[in-house]
């Protein structure tokens, strides 16, 4: 499928849900078309976007920083946190540096490299750093986390593990499966 075709098939269940809520990661890939985000945002109420890092992204909110502190204040509440790292074979390096270089970018003015892009923090307001850091997360989420029921995730995780494609992050999914 083309990005087009993922778009409308996206926009389709929209259509007919228009108040889901859903988080797109990687700011929706509209990090070059914010105008389209916004009209997104005001056509479907449920909509959010994550700044989990996409290598293009970075360039993107570098080009019209003070447009993008704008556009971060403005839709503070649809914004939220991600990195896209896991703690899989216990790197905390990779997960710590990622996590620092986003709020790095939401907290500070910076200069950083995020996934090899260079970059400039956008220094917002707390008000709005604390909504995009975890605030909406848990408005969305709720306070405390929902209870697991371990044999369900158990079976979730042996009927799907046949698409994890990484063998390290199939072996440590059987490894925690296992545990439970």
């Amino acid at each position: 499928l083309s990005y087009e075709d993922t778009y409308q098939q996206v926009f389709n269940v929209l259509d007919k849900h228009p108040n889901l809520p859903v988080t797109f990661a990687h700011f929706f890939f509209y990090s070059e078309k914010p105008e389209q985000l916004a009209q997104v945002f005001a056509k479907y109420p449920g909509a959010c976007v994550d700044v989990t890092p996409g290598s293009e992204m970075y360039g993107a909110f570098l080009k019209n920083r003070e447009f993008y502190r704008d556009f971060f204040t403005r839709y503070a509440d649809r914004i939220f946190y991600g990195t896209d790292t896991s703690f899989a074979g216990g790197d905390m390096t990779r997960f710590s540096q990622r996590a620092r270089a986003v709020q790095d970018f939401i907290c500070t003015d910076k200069e950083m490299t995020v996934i090899r892009v260079d970059t400039k923090g956008l220094a917002l307001d707390e008000d709005v750093q604390q909504k995009i850091l975890g605030g909406n997360f848990r408005r969305v989420a709720g306070q405390t986390p929902k209870t697991i029921d371990p044999k369900a995730l158990k079976d979730y995780m042996e009927k799907y593990k046949h698409l994890i494609t990484d063998a390290g992050m199939r072996d440590f999914c059987e490894r925690e499966a296992a545990k439970l």
